[in-house]
Order: structure tokens, then C-alpha cells, then sequence
């Protein structure tokens, strides 16, 4: 497995990342998009921070990549839906700079509070600026916090200490939450009216852009100290610049910028601004930790499978897979087979989990189900539990999961109902116990029990004698040997029929077999 470091990451993470003996490291500091596209199909694993673009044309080029891994929280330059279009898990490092973060929030709001900045200025340019510099004390303000993640709450915590009242408006965060740590929960227009000082701490998104603009400026009190050390563009720059022209903002605090490294010049050099070029994060601990830790994401994921802090897909620890192990391998050949027995354009899978599977995370399982079924129809596209649900969403497959308690006779129990232009089929399976491949239960309410596991035929056939013994000879003549028969008969007039053989059948000799007298349907199907 080969890793680019394609940014500056501590060296703590390099040293994580050459303690794989499976994994090579490579660090090209800063490649040019051009570069980055020739090389990035050698890597199977990439790490950033802010100043690479992942692009979806990147990803095009990008055959064996499996994982970005980025050194920081925003995600901006990362094309995340294309990622997860092409199979790529994106992992961040949220909180981990978090106390960096946050105490550079309380350093700027007392720079702004007691215009430090101007001071230090004034003194180093030989000049005594005392009479223009009265400050304000925090000691009995508000303080609204937009954004109570992990930086947000940190503020909050640094923000106490000093007197400061705690606001917060964050609309995912539950009232009970943000009380229990000593947070009053307000709505924004709320925040907006009653907060002396206000920072944000929050993604940069489409529902985020221009958080704040010229009408929740003019909703605030007059003589506001604003801060933004999130995210670019979270700021409508051009309202903050008039605010602070008409004295409605008296002070503000910018670690980000809306264009970066280049930012708007009349707004840094404003004297009642203090910028900061980026460096939330810039302490040697936050960058330690971050470096350490993106890189312990990267290799877990890319040599044992396990999922820490995925942005595009759940997280997975090594608990759980071990945990979900034969239920993994059960939901992926079932989903094989569901989706070699139906014919016509696949339309809607139903999942049905029954049983102990009721309180599991399921929609792992259904991600391994997905992946087995799309997989010999998509043989141009790397399908993975990443990109499963997008590529389904983007062919018209509907994928629905239900659970049932209902008694099922096994611990657990998986039914999977596909249904297409032309029908559908219903499959269910289990796990029956350690060491034993999974079992088919049954196949359009015919009660099986075969194993899951290995070639496999299946065929639907007339009810009438001989089935057996023609299907045998058949096998017999072509040198394909037998390993697990079973046929069911649904009393009608029909039969279906599972064989586990020893090599797979190819189509010809499977349209040969449907030859045969009484058999109407024949199937190969190669169990993941």
C-alpha cells in the first residue's frame, strides 16, 4: 500500500505511518495540481491539510485510492460527493485542535476588547497612543457562540473564567446538551440581538455561506466584537467592512478569510481588526495530534478496515467488524444471490433484518449486500461499501431497510426482496454458527438449507421425476463434481434447486443445462 503525504503533517505522523511494514510513505510537499494528477494512481492512500484540491477530476484519475485522510476539520477543498462517487472515504481530525483553537478565540477577543493590537503597533512605530486606546472589560458581557461542536464548547469553557455570560445557537445540538454544559440554547436572531461578542464555529457549506450578512449585522447591538476563526466565507466580508466603517461593529477577530492566502486588504489592515493569517491550529501540540492521529486513521482503515472519523460513511471500529463478522460475509452472498436470481433492470432492494440483528448497525450490512449485488454488472467501477448507495441512487435502485422482531428461528435472520422490471425474488438467510458457512433459508418461500459459500447453481425446474438424476449426469458428463444438493418442491407443479459445485460453470454449459428436460431456469452464481 502506498500513502503521499502531499502536505507538511508532524513528524509523528510519518513515523506512525512507517511503523506499517505494509505501508510505503511518500511525501511530496505541495505537488502542482498537474503533478499530483500524474501521480496520484500509484497511492492508495492520501493525506492533505487545507491547500490541496481534491477535485472530482483528481479522483478520476485516482484508480487506486481508497482513503484521504485530511490533517484538520474543514473540509472545502475535498469534493466530498465525488469522493464518495468514486469509493474514496474521507477521514478529518475534528476536535483534535479543538484547545488550540479555542484559546486563540479568547486571545483575540481580549485583543479586541483592549485593542492590544493597536497598541503594540502604536508603541513599535514610537508613538504613545494612550488616550485613544480606553478598552472595554468582558467581565459581565454575553458571549453567543454559534457552532457548539468541539471548539465551540471549548470556548465556552475558556470563556466563563472571565465573567462572560454563554449563549449558544446550534441547531443539531439538543437544549438538554448545551445546558448541561452551563450553555443557554437560544435561536441566531436571539444570539444576534443580545451578544456583546459573537464568534462562529461552524462548517463552511451551502447552508453556511454568508452566515452572516448585512441583515443579522444590523440585528446586532451596536459596538459588537465579531469573530470568525472557522471558516472562510462564513462572513459576508463586504457587510463586515461596512459595519466596521459605521462603528456598528467596533472590533473584529479573522483567523479565515474568503479568499486565501490573498485576503481582501482593506478589511485586514482596518484598525479595528485583528486578522491572524490561518494559524488556529498552528500550535506544536494541535499539529502533533493531528499529524498522529490522521495518519492512525489512514493505516487502520487501509490494512485492517477499520473506519474512525469518516466524514462520507460511517465509522467502524475493530469491535465492530469483529462483532458483525458473519453477518458481514451472510448480507454480501445473499446479496449475490438475490441478485443473480432475478431477471430485468433492478428497481427496489427490500432488507428485512429480523431477529438479534434488530439492534445491530445493520446499514453495514446492507452496504455489503449492495456492493455483492451491483458488482457483476458494474465490472468498469470499483464498487466498495463507500460508493455502494450512490452508485445504486444513480441506476434507479431504491434501497429500503426495515427491521422485525417477529420469531424467525434463528438468532438472526436477513431477507432481501429484489424486485425488478420483471418481478421479484425473495431470499433469506442466516448464520447458524461458528465455523459454519452462512445458510440459505429459502428462495421465493422455499424452505432450504444449503450453504452460502462457493459456486453455486441454481435452477427452477418442472416437478416431475428424474430432475435429480439428469441434473447429476449432466454434472457427471461435463467433469463438474457435485458438493451439496438440495430441491424443493412447492407442492404446484415447480421446484427450484441449489447446488454448491466445485469450479464454476460457464454460460454455455449453463444454457446446456437448460436444456435438459423439466428445467426452465438456470443460474451461476459466484458466492463473494
Amino acid at each position: 500500500m502506498k500513502v503521499l503525504v502531499a502536505e507538511p503533517l508532524a513528524e509523528e505522523g510519518i513515523a506512525k505511518l512507517r511503523a506499517e511494514p505494509e505501508i510505503q510513505v511518500e511525501v511530496k510537499q505541495k505537488p502542482s495540481p498537474e503533478e499530483l494528477k500524474k501521480i496520484i494512481g500509484e497511492y492508495h492512500g492520501m493525506i492533505v491539510r487545507s491547500a490541496t484540491k481534491v477535485t472530482a477530476e483528481l479522483l478520476d484519475a485516482a484508480q487506486n485510492l481508497k482513503i484521504v485522510g485530511r490533517a484538520g476539520t474543514g473540509l472545502d477543498n475535498i469534493d466530498l460527493a465525488a469522493a464518495t462517487e468514486h469509493g474514496v472515504v474521507v477521514v478529518n481530525t475534528p476536535g483534535v485542535n479543538a484547545v488550540s483553537v479555542a484559546e486563540l478565540v479568547i486571545g483575540v477577543i481580549i485583543a479586541c476588547a483592549r485593542k492590544i493590537t493597536r497598541a503594540d503597533a502604536g508603541m513599535k512605530a514610537g508613538k504613545w497612543p494612550k488616550k485613544e486606546l480606553q478598552g472595554r472589560e468582558l467581565n459581565g458581557k454575553t458571549i453567543g457562540i454559534i457552532g457548539l461542536g468541539r471548539i465551540g464548547r471549548e470556548v465556552a469553557v475558556r470563556a466563563k473564567p472571565f465573567g462572560l455570560k454563554v449563549i449558544g445557537y446550534d441547531p443539531f445540538v439538543t437544549v438538554e446538551s448545551a445546558r448541561e454544559r452551563g450553555i443557554e440554547p437560544v435561536e441566531l436572531p436571539d444570539l444576534l440581538a443580545r451578544s456583546h461578542i459573537i464568534t462562529l464555529h461552524v462548517p463552511a457549506n451551502e447552508k453556511t455561506v454568508n452566515l452572516i450578512g448585512p441583515g443579522e449585522i444590523a440585528s446586532m447591538r451596536d459596538g459588537v466584537i465579531l469573530l470568525n476563526l472557522a471558516r472562510g466565507g462564513l462572513v459576508d466580508e463586504a457587510a463586515l467592512l461596512d459595519g466596521l466603517n459605521r462603528k456598528k461593529i467596533s472590533a473584529a477577530g479573522l483567523d479565515c478569510y474568503a479568499t486565501e492566502p490573498e485576503p481582501l486588504r482593506e478589511l485586514v489592515e482596518h484598525e479595528n481588526v485583528v486578522a491572524t493569517p490561518h494559524i488556529g491550529a498552528s500550535t506544536a501540540e494541535a499539529q502533533e495530534q493531528v499529524g498522529y492521529y490522521v495518519a492512525g486513521y489512514v493505516a487502520d482503515y487501509l490494512i485492517r478496515g477499520v473506519l474512525q472519523s469518516a466524514v462520507n460513511y460511517p465509522a467502524v471500529t475493530a469491535e465492530e467488524m469483529e462483532a458483525l463478522e458473519l453477518n458481514l460475509v451472510l448480507a454480501s452472498r445473499l446479496g449475490a444471490f438475490v441478485s443473480r436470481m432475478a431477471a430485468g433492470r433492478m428497481r427496489e432492494l427490500l432488507v428485512t433484518y429480523c431477529g438479534q440483528l434488530v439492534d445491530v448497525r445493520y446499514a453495514l450490512l446492507t452496504d455489503r449486500a449492495l456492493c455483492a449485488a451491483l458488482r457483476p454488472f458494474l465490472n468498469d467501477v470499483d464498487v466498495n461499501p463507500i460508493n455502494a448507495r450512490s452508485l445504486a441512487k444513480g441506476r434507479g435502485l431504491m434501497v429500503t431497510e426495515a427491521t422485525s422482531r417477529a420469531e424467525c428461528g434463528f438468532p438472526g435472520m436477513i431477507q432481501m426482496v429484489l424486485t425488478t422490471d420483471q418481478g421479484a425474488v425473495r431470499v433469506e438467510g442466516a448464520v447458524v454458527g461458528e465455523g459454519r458457512p452462512p445458510r440459505l433459508v429459502s428462495v421465493d418461500g422455499l424452505v432450504f438449507d444449503a450453504p452460502l459459500e462457493g459456486p453455486t447453481l441454481f435452477f427452477r425446474n418442472d416437478d416431475v421425476p428424474g430432475v435429480i438424476g439428469r441434473v447429476g449426469t449432466f454434472a457427471g458428463e461435463k467433469g463438474i463434481n457435485i458438493k451439496n444438493f438440495a430441491l424443493r418442491s412447492d407442492g404446484q407443479g415447480a421446484a427450484a434447486g441449489v447446488v454448491q459445485v466445485d469450479r464454476r460453470v460457464d454460460q454455455s454449459q449453463c444454457e446446456e443445462m437448460k436444456e435438459l428436460p423439466g428445467i426452465r431456469f438456470v443460474r451461476m452464481v459466484d458466492l463473494p
